[in-house]
């Protein structure tokens, strides 16, 4: 072999050599870190297979999470006369609306789905989290406050947001299509009535 092509052999092993130290010391220095990626992966694939992965979380609420819809979370509006907008585009036809009102109904809709919708989907990312610190066994009162303080949070947020475009909505309309409204859904009681029947049916609008 000539003096050429050994150096070139020694450069070889060289680049090897260094290549597999600097593999061996970047792998020590983030064990901790791909373990949990690969936890994290493993869990994303279940999530994936089995819906949201998340026990605690039915498979309709996930769903009306990720498609913007209120559920109980705009009963109190609904049931004190004060329509949703996605439901009065249903009845734009039977409350006659204008097209003026249906064109800003629309526009109400579209401006507040997209949001709930991101609030949804980052309150699902957040349960998530919770449920892999306990499905790992590696819950404690130190690292579920944020997580669980997260989730208040969106839960707020995306409740604000629905109650919101019901008041929006209801500025829309006249009292004669809100009455309309309230026929139509089956809400045709008075406002003294509401407050007490909320608590009992609030179970039936959820998953709505």
């Amino acid at each position: 072999m000539s003096a050429q092509s050994r150096a070139g052999l020694a450069q070889q092993l060289a680049v090897a050599l260094f290549s597999f130290i600097f593999f061996c010391a970047f792998s020590w220095a983030t064990t901790d870190d791909s373990v949990e990626a690969a936890r994290a992966a493993a869990h994303a694939a279940e999530a994936a297979r089995e819906g949201t992965g998340i026990p605690a979380l039915s498979e309709s609420q996930a769903a009306a999470y990720l498609d913007g819809r209120a559920m109980w979370m705009a009963s109190v509006a609904e049931l004190n006369r004060y329509p949703g907008p996605r439901q009065v585009l249903e009845h734009a036809e039977k409350l006659e609306l204008t097209t003026e009102q249906q064109q800003a109904i629309m526009n109400l809709y579209d401006e507040i789905r997209p949001q709930a919708i991101r609030l949804g989907k980052q309150l699902i990312s957040k349960e998530q989290r919770l449920n892999r610190l306990f499905a790992w066994g590696q819950a404690s009162g130190k690292n579920i406050e944020r997580t669980v303080t997260d989730i208040g949070v969106l839960q707020a947020k995306l409740r604000y947001t629905h109650l919101l475009a019901h008041i929006r909505a209801r500025e829309l309309l006249t009292k004669e299509q809100v009455k309309r409204y309230d026929e139509l859904q089956g809400n045709n009681i008075s406002i003294g009535e509401s407050s007490s029947k909320i608590g009992c049916n609030a179970a039936h609008h959820h998953g709505r």
